[in-house]
């Protein structure tokens, strides 16, 4: 019997030892190799009697079983500890938005967790960037200049912009040296001419030109000393610009000039009155602070009372500085003129203007007058015998001379501009009918001028 007990006991030693093999074995797989450590240390520990019997039963069994199992599943292995990762991530990114409106540039959280939140904080702020660049722009235009045409208006300019007094002093280059000339004859005067303007609007307007001259030193053609001498009353109503060609960006205008005799020169030639139309070309280029090349042909037609001078004798001529009036009267002092053509060229370049607006003109003038025809007619001569001068067979005479202009003007203020520069005004043909040197000769003069703009003068007031 105690044999018999023995063998129950054994058998039912090993009934529960296969079981708790089988339930490894089902349990195994699906832990984590962390869940098989536990697991491991679980089975040692519930009966220090069977661990010597299970050890050689699980050993074999589970090792072929167990390997496979990891192979397949290290991927789902990884998954469940990265899940965790990802949920504190919004709610990192539902604490970004205060830091963006606190601080416009974004932080080092905002490019990895909230790029797109923060790419319109750096828009905004461009946009400030450029608004008030803007503001800039336009405040500065509103206090600065634009060109109107191959002209700068003044965004503030009031209808009479334009209007200036200039005054200039003057004097004959070859003339610094007695050697240069056969007769030392030094001309030094001083001149203001008056050049009121209207506009209507900003393309029509009405011009005009009055200049007064007085020469210091001994003058040739006055008579008293020191005499001051005035020129012609000019009246230009310009419109310019009236279209501008598209492909070439040429602005077109057009003018009609009155010239009224208040010289000694037109009162000579028995004047009534002098007018012609004129034809403005001008074009700008973006060279510096803006270069500008113009062209002016002008006609004019002369209304006289008689074809040839108001004196027996003509008088000889000194002609005052820039006349040119007086310049065409020493070419031929016996016939008045009919006919005057006028062919401007110039080129005007702007520079300096952030420091200070300056600018150098180049002005070329061709002038030709047409005088009226010598008709026949009777000469007393002495002894009381009258002579009949035959029709001249040139049914006109010509008369011709250049302008030219150097000039450098830069502005002091905003109303107050100093110029200097050349000028020589000169017959084309000598007394031999040769021609004499363009630009520089015995004809040129040194001015400085100092310009005064009524129209910015009253703007300064004015704020």
């Amino acid at each position: 019997m105690r044999w018999f007990l023995c063998v129950l006991l054994g058998a039912f030693a090993l009934l529960v030892a296969f079981d708790v093999a089988a339930e490894e074995e089902t349990e195994g797989p699906q832990d984590t190799p962390a869940a098989e450590a536990e697991g491991e240390g679980e089975a040692e520990t519930p009966d220090a009697g069977s661990a010597p019997e299970t050890e050689p039963t699980p050993a074999p069994e589970t090792a072929p079983e167990t390997e496979p199992a990891p192979a397949p599943e290290p991927a789902p292995a990884p998954e469940p500890a990265p899940a965790p990762e990802p949920v504190p991530a919004p709610e990192t990114a539902e604490t970004l938005p205060p830091p963006e409106i606190e601080a416009p540039a974004p932080g080092p959280m905002g490019h990895v967790v909230r790029p797109v939140l923060q790419q319109p904080a750096a828009q905004e702020e461009g946009s400030e960037e450029e608004t008030e660049g803007e503001t800039a722009e336009e405040h500065e235009e509103e206090e600065g200049r634009t060109r109107h045409g191959s002209e700068e208006v003044w965004n503030d300019s009031l209808p009479f912009r334009g209007t200036s007094l200039i005054y200039e002093n003057i004097f004959n280059l070859t003339q610094l040296g007695r050697d240069n000339e056969l007769t030392y004859n030094p001309v030094y005067a001083m001149s203001l001419s008056i050049r009121p303007r209207w506009y209507f609007n900003d393309d029509i307007s009405i011009r005009l030109r009055f200049d007064l001259e007085g020469e210091l030193t001994n003058s040739d053609s006055t008579t008293d000393y020191h005499e001051t001498r005035v020129g012609d009353l000019y009246v230009d109503l310009v419109y310019n610009p009236i279209v501008t060609i598209p492909a070439l960006d040429i602005d077109v205008g057009a003018g009609l000039r009155l010239q009224f005799p208040t010289s000694l020169e037109s009162q000579f030639e028995t004047r009534y009155l002098g007018l012609g139309p004129d034809l403005r070309l001008a074009r700008t280029f973006d060279i510096l602070d803006g270069m500008v090349v113009g062209y002016t042909f002008r006609y004019m037609k002369y209304l006289n009372r008689y074809t040839t001078g108001d004196l027996e004798a003509p008088p000889d001529y000194g002609c005052p500085t820039h006349d040119v009036e007086c310049l065409a009267l020493s070419q031929d002092p016996g016939m008045a003129r009919s006919h005057g053509f006028f062919n401007e060229i110039l080129l005007e370049l702007d520079f300096a203007r952030r420091v200070r607006p300056m600018a150098l003109t180049f002005y070329l003038m061709f002038i030709n007058y047409l005088t009226y025809e010598p008709t026949e007619y009777d000469v007393e001569i002495m002894g009381g015998q009258t002579v009949t001068v035959a029709h001249n067979p040139d049914p006109q005479r010509k008369q011709a001379s250049i302008w030219f202009i150097l000039d450098y003007t830069i502005e002091l203020t905003d109303y107050l501009s100093a110029s200097v520069g050349f000028s020589t005004l000169w017959p084309q043909l000598r007394p031999d009918s040769t021609y004499r040197t363009p630009f520089f000769n015995r004809y040129t003069d040194v001015y400085v001028d100092l310009s005064l703009d009524i129209e910015r003068l009253v703007a300064a007031v004015r704020r």
